[in-house]
């Protein structure tokens, strides 16, 4: 199944993940009929997959959050 899958196969990298993992996972979730996603991570600097996670949170600004806290 890992091999089948371009987001597994990136999961099974060490952390962090390039962030083209999370833009998978949310068209996953929302393909199967998540009506929203909150998403609570730190994404401190420009990283692999910025693009693809850019794209999807465009393409979904309606269903997905992203929740962030700074302290100072």
């Amino acid at each position: 199944e890992i091999e089948a899958s371009p987001a597994l196969q990136m999961m099974a990298q060490p952390f962090p993940w390039s962030r083209a993992v999370y833009a998978a996972i949310i068209e996953k979730v929302l393909g199967a009929g998540a009506k929203v996603i909150v998403l609570d991570v730190h994404l401190f600097k420009a990283d692999r997959g910025d693009a693809e996670l850019r794209e999807v949170l465009d393409r979904h600004r309606d269903r997905v959050v992203i929740g962030g806290l700074y302290d100072n």
